[in-house]
């Protein structure tokens, strides 16, 4: 969503259609673009149509859970899942970010190189690394357990956003302040023995065990727990620190959704407020 059809200070509410292949073709879905039909590339269109929002049509192909926006002109996400022919092909960095600049204002593009392949989304930035406040982001670590393994493409990618966002500015020229959030153990997380042998033996994809993936709403958060009841307890002091005085943190405990690669963020999809924005 944009607020505004010829610029983010119009204060008119608009959606932008973005297009979806199934993350890059992994899967086959009904509104996916590409199966021949005018339907099964309409869902946006008619959600917009029926909430009476103005459409902006857009050539990307991405996902929500792709981008992190600040609401000051700032946008964070990774390479792995926005510029990779298995989504964009032929579009150049430069390409993708005119677009987004015409379709959401954007100014100032902070890009993380993720990883790519090893889980359906490519390393979407909403698992990773989100805005608490513009010029303050969280970013998610990995686990003392993944953490031990001298090969993991999770240690090695935090390691890279950190290089990244530590030494970048954000639209307004601030320097960003940086918070971890550790992710828990999956030996500590509450779950079936079963769910934990088939993590065990890559008969599940990696589970989404993390904290970044909680959910603004009007006056709230809604915050996952996952039952390693030292990572919970540091990972809620956290953000109630951050959000406590103008949001209500809501904990619920998440287990299953994880296994199938999402958190709460992934499952939502907010609708911001129409305001003008001062440039």
């Amino acid at each position: 969503m944009k607020t505004g059809p010829k610029g983010p200070s119009s204060g008119i509410l608009c959606g932008v259609d973005f297009n979806f292949n199934g993350w890059g073709n992994k899967f086959r879905t009904e509104t996916s673009v590409g199966l021949g039909t005018e339907t099964c590339v309409g869902l946006a269109r008619t959600l917009l149509k029926d909430l009476k929002i103005e459409r902006i049509e857009s050539s990307l192909v991405t996902e929500g859970g792709a981008i992190e926006v600040d609401g000051e002109g700032t946008m964070v996400a990774t390479e792995s899942s926005i510029i990779n022919d298995n989504r964009n092909p032929g579009m150049s960095r430069e390409d993708i970010e005119a677009e987004f600049a015409r379709t959401l204002g954007i100014e100032k593009f902070i890009w993380i190189p993720g990883v790519h392949g090893v889980e359906v989304t490519d390393c979407h930035i909403d698992a990773f690394v989100r805005f608490a406040r513009p010029g303050v982001v969280l970013l998610s670590k990995p686990s003392s357990e993944e953490s031990r393994n001298a090969n993991s493409v999770w240690v090695r990618a935090y390691k890279e956003a950190v290089d990244v966002l530590s030494g970048t500015k954000d639209a307004k020229g601030r320097s960003l302040e940086v918070i971890e959030i550790s992710e828990p153990n999956v030996s500590e997380v509450a779950m079936d023995e079963e769910f934990l042998k088939a993590i065990a033996s890559s008969e599940l994809p990696p589970p989404a065990f993390n904290y970044a993936n909680y959910l603004m709403v009007n006056g709230g958060l809604i915050f996952p727990q996952f039952g390693d009841k030292r990572s919970d307890a540091a990972a809620l002091k956290t953000v109630q620190r951050l959000f406590g005085s103008e949001r209500d943190v809501v904990t619920v405990p998440l287990q299953e959704l994880p296994l199938m690669g999402g958190g709460i963020h992934c499952a939502t999809q907010q609708i911001p407020l129409s305001i003008s924005v001062s440039p």
